[in-house]
């Protein structure tokens, strides 16, 4: 134990980040690691690639075919947490742009239909005509400030802010 608070602490990701962060809160025995939010930027929900598979890039296409021969269905789907969705106690922040290529919105709109439907708190916010970096300083200042306005508030919504 490292006397750390959990209850103060956000857990965050981006992309397959935001995978890794959605995967260790959903897939952990007790729900939500006890933790205070969970903030997705863009996360890959499903590592089989299903939603919109034919307007994919060639190389999501390769990516996925070597997943799959590498380690087979079954462990991708146990491995997606659009599959692993489960009700959460803390509240789920998903940042999005709206036309990501690599991650289509409605890959992440269904996995928050999901959550909500189990009763945890999962709001999406979207970046209008931004692909897979909106967030990024060097690709949009003006989105990263608007990122780091959402992060704060997000912050103070869970408490570790006041």
């Amino acid at each position: 134990d490292l006397g750390l608070d959990r209850e103060t602490i956000v857990l965050a990701g981006a992309s397959s980040g935001g995978h890794t962060a959605a995967m260790a809160a959903l897939g952990a025995e007790e729900p939500g690691l006890g933790l205070a939010g969970l903030l997705l930027f863009n996360p890959v929900l499903d590592l089989q690639f299903r939603e919109r598979w034919q307007e994919r890039r060639w190389c999501t296409w390769l990516g996925s075919s070597a997943l799959r021969w590498r380690f087979g269905k079954e462990t991708l789907d146990d491995e997606s947490p659009i599959l692993r969705a489960r009700h959460l106690p803390q509240p789920t922040l998903i940042l999005h742009g709206t036309e990501d290529h690599l991650v289509p919105l409605q890959e992440v709109q269904h996995f928050q239909e999901k959550m909500e439907c189990l009763g945890s708190d999962c709001k999406v916010v979207t970046f209008p005509g931004e692909g897979h970096f909106f967030f990024n300083w060097r690709v949009s200042p003006v989105n990263f400030h608007r990122c780091v306005g959402l992060l704060g508030d997000f912050l103070k919504q869970v408490g570790v802010l006041s």
